[in-house]
């Protein structure tokens, strides 16, 4: 009698698999962290608002951005709430709700539960 045995390497599928998982959870969070920061970007006029776009730039690179090409000056001082060299400070936004850091503390709130949409993603991960 002989016995024998035979291993299947899923190595590569499971690797394959794992990066889609990866790739899902980062979309779901830029996802939530863009819807998050809708509700805080200033919008009098509406333009900087309408500008936000969330995007994939490439595998496991993802941006979530403010500003039209030639706007994004306007968009990090809104943002900062203040020109690069601390002069012009916004004194007051005119929308209850709306604030300076409007795309930082949006991340800020995600970031601590990436842990969460990471774990949720990969315990759908079959190979």
């Amino acid at each position: 009698m002989t016995a024998k045995t035979t291993v299947d390497n899923k190595m590569n599928r499971f690797t394959a698999a794992n990066e889609t998982a990866m790739e899902r959870a980062l979309t779901l969070m830029r996802t939530d962290i863009f819807v998050l920061s809708q509700f805080k970007v200033p919008y009098e006029g509406g333009d900087l608002q309408d500008s936000g776009e969330h995007m994939r730039i490439e595998r496991l690179h993802h941006r979530v951005q403010y500003g039209e090409k030639g706007a994004q000056e306007y968009a990090g001082f809104q943002h900062r709430g203040m020109r690069k060299d601390g002069t012009h400070r916004v004194q007051n936004y005119t929308t209850a709700g709306t604030n300076k850091n409007y795309l930082s503390d949006s991340g800020a709130i995600i970031a601590p539960r990436s842990g969460q949409y990471f774990r949720r993603e990969a315990s759908k991960v079959r190979v």
